[in-house]
């Protein structure tokens, strides 16, 4: 459970009693669980703006800024920085160092300002699907979740699959040196048995799509970072995140 209590704590600010693991590395298997969570509560609020507001757009807006809050923008943090250090750095070293810059520059500005409108963007157009006079059921609203469970655990793959990048260490360092296989394989079947009771096609299908994208993204930082650090599993989350939810967009009108 205390792995369960460190998870939460460090993918929300959801008040929690408790002590945290020992090992950091113990919350990894919590993560498709966190992520359902947070998937959840975003849904929530986001069904509750519906009903309250006139206007879909501005309920998926607030929804989306409710999960920011939710989440201390941790990995819109995390994104914004590896794009910083992707349009300005030219060596390893260089991007490390540009990523551990407080300073937001002007791609890290833009990647911000798109991941935010591309998941507004996707709330509403999954909204305008299930909640409007449509034929398809309602019910399908909770495939939102799905994102939010891959992206988690595409995180727990890279922390188990690829080595710190920074040799001094850093925030995201204690979850990359204890992960262990045992972590991924008990966080891949969770987040297996999430998706597939949420949607039996859709479900599997976006977790492979994670998976996939994930095994990219795997080699992309080994090559431009040497590994992988905390700003760049939330660039990862991000990215996995977003992916998922346009493509349940798409699915949705197949």
């Amino acid at each position: 459970m205390r792995g369960l209590i460190s998870a939460l704590r460090t993918l929300s600010r959801i008040p929690c009693p408790g002590r945290d693991s020992d090992s950091l590395a113990d919350a990894l298997p919590y993560f498709p669980w966190i992520g359902a969570l947070l998937g959840l509560l975003t849904l929530a609020i986001y069904m509750l703006f519906s009903l309250l507001l006139p206007d879909g757009l501005i309920a998926s807006a607030l929804a989306v800024l409710f999960l920011a809050w939710l989440t201390r923008g941790l990995h819109l943090d995390g994104l914004a920085d590896a794009s910083d250090a992707l349009g300005g750095g030219y060596t390893i070293e260089r991007r490390l160092a540009i990523m551990k810059d407080p300073h937001v520059g002007a791609f890290g500005v833009l990647a911000l300002v798109g991941a935010l409108l591309l998941k507004t963007a996707a709330f509403f157009g999954i909204g305008l699907l299930l909640i409007g006079p449509g034929p398809l059921p309602k019910r399908l609203l909770i495939g939102l979740i799905l994102p939010f469970i891959v992206s988690r655990t595409v995180q727990v793959w890279l922390c188990t699959s690829l080595p710190y990048a920074r040799a001094t260490g850093g925030t995201a360092g204690p979850f990359v040196a204890g992960a262990r296989w045992i972590h991924l394989a008990v966080a891949l079947a969770g987040a297996l048995i999430l998706c597939a009771l949420i949607h039996p096609v859709a479900g599997p299908l976006l977790l492979a799509f994670g998976l996939i994208l994930g095994l990219g993204l795997r080699r992309f930082f080994r090559i431009r970072f040497g590994g992988i650090t905390g700003d760049l599993l939330g660039a990862t989350n991000e990215i996995v995140e977003v992916s998922g939810l346009i493509l349940y967009a798409i699915l949705l009108q197949q």
